[in-house]
């Protein structure tokens, strides 16, 4: 079996499956016919990985160095496709009017209705008028 050491080490490896995002970017590539990208992006992790793991090797670094090549490898794959997927976004005209900031967050938007002056259709209102 494995040591405690081992299994401590698998476990923060397993973190990769919580922050690796891969199906949504990769739906919108296949969805807009994007192979091409994909094409150029499914060999990034293990180009990353191939390097980082000889480099590991001829370091003598051990199970630890190759884990957290193999981990840095797979952020850099789910990244790659997540940046390729928010461009075809873009490239598509699907992210206008999208506002990322954290405003509301800071600012709330102001309620509406007759109690506030503003009417419910007010684009400034969280509460929309059913369509």
């Amino acid at each position: 079996g494995w040591g405690e050491d081992t299994v401590s080490l698998v476990m923060v490896y397993s973190l990769l499956i919580a922050v690796t995002i891969k199906a949504t970017p990769l739906g919108v590539l296949r969805l807009f016919d994007r192979f091409n990208l994909l094409a150029m992006q499914a060999p990034l992790a293990p180009a990353v990985g191939l390097i980082g793991a000889s480099l590991a090797y001829a370091l003598d670094g051990g199970l630890i160095a190759f884990l957290a090549v193999w981990f840095i490898a797979g952020l850099v794959e789910s990244a790659a496709l997540v940046v390729l997927g928010w461009r075809e976004l873009a490239r598509q005209g699907l992210l206008r009017g999208l506002d990322i900031s954290l405003r509301g967050l800071v600012n709330p938007i102001p309620a509406c209705g007759a109690s506030s002056g503003r009417p419910i259709y007010s684009p400034r209102c969280r509460r929309r008028p059913p369509i």
